[in-house]
């Protein structure tokens, strides 16, 4: 699909992806959640991350983000000042929405914006999100990011 068809060319591989995903779940031909999914993933994820720094050089990553160091750290203040703004002005809405999930949906957002998506599988996780309020939130910033 990526380079074959009209669509495939003008939009990038993962927004396909995503789309052929919220196709795919939203017929029922992906898995609902379920124990086996979850540990699955949980399973992926934890092998995921080692499986990709072993082929990393270490010690060049970390000469050349020694200079990039201060632009992230910024970064990092920014997104955690707008989660805080954003916490603060639409608690009752992320609430009424998520119920006892709110905060641990916005703290997975968050975590995924400085990290990337491992960091939102593995906020989620560690925090114990629910799968509704994970699937939902996942949703909503895969959205937002085509419309951005």
């Amino acid at each position: 699909l990526g380079v074959s068809t009209k669509l495939g060319r003008l939009a990038t591989g993962p927004i396909c992806a995503m789309g052929l995903t919220f196709v795919a779940a939203g017929t029922g031909a992906l898995p609902p959640a379920s124990a086996p999914v979850s540990a699955a993933q949980g399973l992926a994820v934890r092998l995921a991350t080692p499986l990709l720094l072993f082929g990393a050089n270490l010690r060049a990553i970390a000469s050349r983000a020694g200079r990039l160091m201060p632009a992230f750290a910024l970064g990092c203040l920014g997104t955690v000042l707008g989660t805080l703004a954003g916490w603060a002005a639409l608690r009752g809405p992320l609430a009424s929405a998520f119920g006892a999930d709110a905060l641990k949906v916005v703290a997975a957002l968050a975590a995924k914006n400085i990290g990337g998506g491992l960091n939102f599988v593995a906020v989620a996780g560690a925090l114990g999100l629910s799968p509704a309020p994970l699937a939902a939130a996942l949703a909503a910033d895969n959205v937002m990011a085509l419309v951005y």
